[in-house]
């Protein structure tokens, strides 16, 4: 081996000197080793927290430290440290349940070679976990930013490369006295910063790595005008790449360049008395947070996010009115504030939670933290113009350490630690507590791999345990058609629970498999379709392909001669696929689209709208029936916001000369606002279940 890197090694052993002989064995493979010992559970705590490790060598039945207690603590730090236990005796019972805690390998005591081999590969794998995080992380600035630029096109942007702006904006331009943006253009910075702000200005303009970026800073300088004025300046530094190269950005706020240099402290450092506490800033929020992360990836300054939420919002603003509420608030962000020290971040990101990030990683003074702004606020009256009201709070904590890839994963973290809290009594969503997020490390779940689905795949082909059921479609404004979505059954108790998993379906129908499957359900479907026709001219299916069936390049041709002997028109057939299996296999999905369209067929769209920009797909395809994700359909029936959205995102479907299905109704209350909003279709247990026979019976709507 020709290895020389450097790495930081925590050992936890019993015997002391087996733990040196592991070091020697390092050494001996040219690894550079800076070995540290932790001896028992406090330690190894305060170890974790000391650095970011490389790894840990750990003995699998220390008596010390037990194994699973390592694990638990890396987790609940939020770590990305890699374990290597070492065994005496190798029992290959243990190592898998050492593998399930979330160990990296097992490795026997005396097997020094398969040791070594086993480092290599977990450091080459750590390095690489390390890198994606990195570029997740630049790739999370950039949509930042991005987003910034876009939201406020009327801020002073400029990007520097070697001491020389390479382009600027005419706002930035407009603000140094210049006519335009091209007057800018390979001037020198210094020409536009005052003598007396150059020295500090230089330490900015040194050859930039892109493998350790600079931190986003706000900073203050003295600008010089074209006409020699000296202007203040206050911009927010970051570094960015351009053109595949690191560059400087500086950007100024418009609300600084039209206030005479009077602009306050940038809100993200919001502290106490700061006047714009009780607002909403999601953006400033979100980028105090990842410049945590940054911090913390950077130097193992590890912290501690705070997701502060308001119990009952919904309850106090049907109590209060909105205005009462946001006013409310308003007095209890001020109290949050008056409560939390100087210079920590503190904002309010959504209307009824707030965010509080601690350069802190004692998760215990933390949570005694936490548990008194609870019961201090819980006992708080907070007075308003018109009366007075009190509130509780549930607060969700998580680490922000090396291993959080992003703003939202640390949010999304807090948000579930809240549920949890919040897990025993849904129907208020009252926490009143706090709950420190845990990842949930199941060892007794099982899922299906590949083979298994391919083999349960063929013992439901073989004793044909499969049958086609029907759920009803049904029009909102008296179209003819009658409709029904065709799915696949397994009838209980045709396989026992353990040879049944419960993720079969989605495994099942993404091997090839799935192709047979599918053939499966759509002859009986079409065979059941000719009769039912003798009776109901006007009846069409809907026939759901999956994954593997749209990668299958032969079946379109089967399907033409399926269709041509069951005697069914293929323009009685509406052909689904999910947007997240035709966004991953596009080319040929666009494909099958074109071909099943040639033949007569429609084209139908499932488990639609729950992409970052859903309007996106529509640019590489055309369909004739669009089925709401029934995720987004449960929500808007319980939750005022959620139905809002649902609104803006079928006022956006108009005009694309499709028809609109909403699936999971559960109830009648949403129909009128459906009708409203011109959905076409309507499908759910409401109306009728999956059924063995097409017999609803559509007069009766």
């Amino acid at each position: 081996m020709e290895t020389t890197s450097n790495i930081t090694v925590l050992l936890v052993h019993d015997n002391v000197d087996e733990a040196n002989r592991l070091v020697s064995l390092l050494r001996n493979a040219n690894y550079i080793v800076d070995p540290h010992y932790a001896a028992n559970a406090a330690e190894l705590n305060n170890k974790i927290q000391e650095r970011n490790w490389e790894l840990i060598l750990a003995q699998l039945a220390a008596q010390s430290i037990p194994a699973k207690n390592i694990i638990h603590q890396i987790r609940r730090l939020n770590k990305d440290i890699p374990v290597i236990f070492v065994t005496e005796e190798f029992n290959f019972s243990d190592a898998v349940e050492a593998l399930k805690m979330g160990a990296a390998d097992v490795v026997p005591m005396d097997e020094d070679q398969y040791f070594i081999q086993v480092i290599t590969r977990t450091l080459d794998n750590l390095e690489q976990r390390r890198k994606l995080r990195y570029w997740k992380r630049r790739f999370a600035e950039s949509e930042d930013r991005f987003e910034s630029l876009i939201l406020s096109s009327q801020d002073g942007i400029a990007i520097i490369q070697e001491g020389t702006y390479v382009h600027v904006n005419n706002a930035y331009a407009h603000f140094f006295g210049f006519l335009d943006a091209d007057s800018m253009v390979l001037l020198p910075v210094f020409d536009t910063i005052e003598d007396n702000s150059q020295r500090n200005f230089k330490k900015y303009l040194k050859p930039l790595d892109e493998h350790s970026a600079l931190d986003t800073e706000v900073i203050q300088f003295e600008g010089l005008r074209q006409d020699s004025v000296a202007i203040p300046v206050q911009a927010t530094l970051s570094q960015i790449d351009f053109h595949g190269d690191p560059a400087l950005q500086l950007l100024i706020k418009k609300n600084f360049m039209h206030s005479d240099g009077q602009e306050s402290t940038p809100a993200a450092a919001t502290t106490q008395g700061d006047a714009v506490v009780s607002k909403i800033r999601l953006h400033d929020m979100v980028e105090a947070i990842n410049g945590a992360i940054r911090r913390a990836a950077g130097n193992g300054t590890d912290g501690l996010l705070f997701y502060i939420q308001v119990d009952q919002y919904d309850n106090l603003q049907k109590t209060l009115g909105i205005g009462k509420t946001e006013e409310g608030i308003t007095q209890l962000a001020h109290f949050l504030d008056s409560l939390i020290p100087e210079r920590v971040v503190f904002g309010r990101i959504r209307e009824e939670a707030f965010v509080l990030i601690l350069p802190s990683n004692d998760a215990e003074k933390s949570l005694a933290f936490a548990n008194r702004l609870v019961k201090e606020v819980s006992s708080q009256i907070f007075k308003t113009a018109n009366g007075s009201f009190s509130c509780t709070l549930s607060i969700g904590i998580t680490f922000i350490g090396e291993a959080t890839a992003s703003a939202d994963e640390g949010l999304t973290a807090c948000q579930q630690a809240i549920a949890e809290l919040q897990s025993g009594n849904t129907s208020s969503k009252q926490g009143n507590g706090v709950r420190f997020h845990e990842p949930v490390l199941d060892l007794g779940s099982k899922t299906l791999s590949d083979s298994d689905a391919i083999r349960l795949g063929r013992q439901l082909l073989k004793k044909n345990l499969t049958t086609a059921v029907f759920q009803p479609v049904i029009s909102l404004h008296g179209l003819n058609d009658e409709i029904y979505e065709v799915r696949m059954r397994v009838p209980p108790g045709s396989l026992s629970e353990s040879e049944l998993p419960a993720d079969f379906v989605g495994k099942v129908f993404k091997t090839e498999i799935g192709i047979e499957l599918d053939k499966a359900i759509i002859s009986e479907a079409l065979a059941k379709l000719a009769d039912k026709k003798k009776t109901a001219p006007n009846t069409k299916l809907i026939i759901n392909l999956c994954l593997a069936t749209i990668e299958d390049e032969k079946f379109v041709h089967w399907l033409q001669k399926t269709i041509e002997a069951s005697q069914v028109s293929a323009r009685d057939l509406i052909f689904q696929m999910r947007e997240i299996d035709i966004s991953a296999r596009l080319g040929k999905a666009a494909n099958m689209l074109e071909r099943l369209h040639n033949f007569g067929a429609s084209i139908g769209l499932s488990h639609y709208g729950l992409a970052i920009n859903p309007l996106t797909i529509f640019n590489k395809i055309s369909v004739d029936y669009i089925k709401l994700d029934s995720v987004l359909s449960e929500k808007a029936q319980k939750d005022k916001t959620a139905l809002t959205t649902v609104n803006g995102l079928l006022a956006d479907l108009k005009g694309k000369n499709c028809k609109i299905i909403v699936p999971h109704i559960e109830s009648a209350t949403i129909i009128p606002n459906l009708w409203q909003a011109e959905v076409d279709f309507l499908q759910g247990y409401y109306i009728q279940a999956p059924n063995p026979e097409m017999t609803f019976d559509f007069s009766q709507e």
